[in-house]
């Protein structure tokens, strides 16, 4: 059995299209069920060291060499 041309452009033509769709839709799948609200954008910060996460209020700021580190309590006792 041999495939034309004509089906074998097809194919490849569609195959990207499909692939992108199904990338997608899996991915839409996987993340739906998150919940977005858990840490809200802007309102809490990592620490530079050790990489806890604390509200703003609760982070001690490190100037090094012109950059600002945010550091938690703990972290920021230590130094």
């Amino acid at each position: 059995m041999q495939l034309s041309q004509d089906a074998l452009g097809t194919f490849f033509a569609w195959a990207p299209l499909v692939i992108l769709l199904a990338v997608v839709v899996v991915t839409w799948l996987a993340k739906r069920g998150e919940d977005a609200a858990v840490v809200p954008i802007g309102r809490s910060l990592s620490c530079a060291r050790c990489g806890r996460r604390a509200h703003r209020e609760q982070m001690v700021p490190q100037t090094e060499h012109g950059a600002v580190a945010w550091l938690c309590a703990r972290c920021a006792r230590g130094r």
